[in-house]
C-alpha cells in the first residue's frame, strides 16, 4: 500500500467491531500542527476520536501533535486519540502507556485475516 488512505476501508471495518464509526477524513481542526486523518465518534456519540494513521511508523511528533490537537480544540464532546501504525520507538511506548486519552493500535491488528474480506 503506497499510502495511509489505502488503509481506510481496513480501519473503518476494525472500528466497526470496537462500535466506532468514521465520520470524516482529512479533519482541519482551528489549532493544529497538522491535518489528522480521520475523525470518528463512538456509537453513542459522547467520544469522539483523532485519528492518525501512518503505513509504516508512527514518530513522537505524531503522538505530540495528536496531543496537542486533543488539548486545544473544544468539541464539546470527550475526545480521545488513536495512532495507527507500527511503534518501535520505547519511549514513545512507555508514553502511549501511560497516556489514558491516545491509543495505539499496531498496522498488524488493522491487517488482519477478518478485516481483508470484501474490500
Amino acid at each position: 500500500m503506497n499510502n495511509e488512505s489505502q488503509l481506510y476501508s481496513f480501519i473503518e471495518k476494525y472500528l466497526i467491531d470496537k462500535r466506532i464509526e468514521i465520520i470524516q477524513n482529512e479533519v482541519k481542526f482551528y489549532r493544529r500542527l497538522k491535518t489528522l486523518d480521520l475523525l470518528a465518534k463512538s456509537d453513542d456519540s459522547l467520544t469522539y476520536y483523532l485519528i492518525e494513521v501512518k503505513k509504516d511508523k508512527i514518530s513522537i511528533e505524531d503522538y505530540y501533535n495528536l496531543k496537542y490537537i486533543i488539548e486545544n480544540n473544544n468539541i464539546g464532546k470527550i475526545k480521545n486519540g488513536i495512532l495507527i501504525g507500527n511503534c518501535y520507538d520505547k519511549e514513545l511506548k512507555k508514553l502511549l502507556e501511560k497516556d489514558h486519552n491516545i491509543e495505539l493500535i499496531e498496522i498488524n491488528n488493522i491487517l488482519s485475516v477478518k478485516n481483508m474480506g470484501n474490500n
